[in-house]
């Protein structure tokens, strides 16, 4: 990696201020573009679209890159931008580095020969990422929640990186926790990690007895078929990318309070998780790694 090769950073929220500053501090040149009503750190300095696009050989994008796969992620732009846009007049022979990339968006940019590379595919940045995602979902139900956490029945859905950090830490803090899992193995592992575990076939007969219940599964699993039978005091936590869990018009037809921590990182711990990115494309620029 040649230190004197412009990166552009388009778009994204505060873990990507934080990044910026740090691949500034680790000697590379560092040009932003979509944060407009962002509060730049010292030494940073908002471009436009254009200026990134022909200054900078190697542009890095949001996680995730888009919300909706119509416009990019970019909390801080006054104007949305377009993946077309992007995909249009982005320069051929670009390496993009980005976080879970729609895959129309990836192929089509590959198609213009550029090389694009997603940072969330890395094991390493996925795992602290599921423990500051963790992190972040006690400190929604200890600031959420009318009761302390010790004691609390919870139920989590899924058995993936982030369920099994928070299921761990919950049991720790002497939360009651009971996982629910499509996938048989999942079930066993819960178990063997000594966490009382059923398939998720049980939770509507189950879902009475919880206080709060954290979705980690990006797939509709909890509708209103199974939120009639929970207790209306019941608080949902939804963790999961789009599609989503849980079916939020059932929450609100059932009366039940419904908490979106969706890119908790970004809101609970945006530093150390921008830094948590920019080591992980160091290492990736470093290694000239796709």
């Amino acid at each position: 990696m040649n230190l004197n090769t412009i990166i552009g950073i388009i778009g994204g929220d505060s873990r990507q201020l934080h990044m910026a500053v740090r691949l500034q501090k680790n000697g590379y040149k560092v040009r932003l573009t979509g944060f407009d009503l962002a509060q730049l750190p010292k030494g940073l300095q908002n471009y436009t679209l254009s200026d990134i696009f022909s200054d900078c050989g190697i542009l890095i994008l949001p996680l995730p890159v888009s919300r909706d796969e119509k416009t990019l992620n970019a909390s801080f732009a006054d104007n949305s931008i377009a993946l077309q846009t992007i995909i249009q007049e982005i320069p051929p022979e670009t390496h993009v580095l980005c976080g879970m990339p729609p895959q129309f968006f990836k192929k089509t940019l590959e198609a213009k020969h550029c090389k694009v590379s997603d940072y969330f595919s890395r094991d390493d940045l996925t795992l602290q990422n599921a423990l500051l995602t963790a992190e972040g979902i006690i400190g929604i139900m200890t600031e959420q929640l009318p009761c302390t956490v010790f004691g609390l029945p919870c139920a989590i859905t899924g058995y993936g990186r982030v369920a099994k950090y928070t299921a761990r830490a919950l049991q720790a803090l002497g939360a009651k926790v009971t996982v629910f899992a499509r996938d048989p193995l999942a079930v066993i592992q819960a178990q063997t990690d000594l966490l009382d575990a059923k398939p998720l076939s049980h939770l509507k007969k189950d879902i009475h007895r919880f206080s709060c219940i954290i979705n980690t599964v990006p797939s509709p699993i909890i509708t209103k078929d199974i939120l009639t039978s929970a207790d209306g005091e019941c608080v949902l936590i939804e963790v999961a990318s789009a599609p989503f869990g849980i079916d939020a018009n059932a929450a609100k037809e059932c009366g039940m309070k419904l908490i979106k921590g969706v890119s908790l990182p970004g809101k609970t711990a945006p530093k150390t998780a921008g830094e948590i990115i920019a080591a992980t494309i160091d290492k990736m620029l470093t290694e000239g790694s796709t």
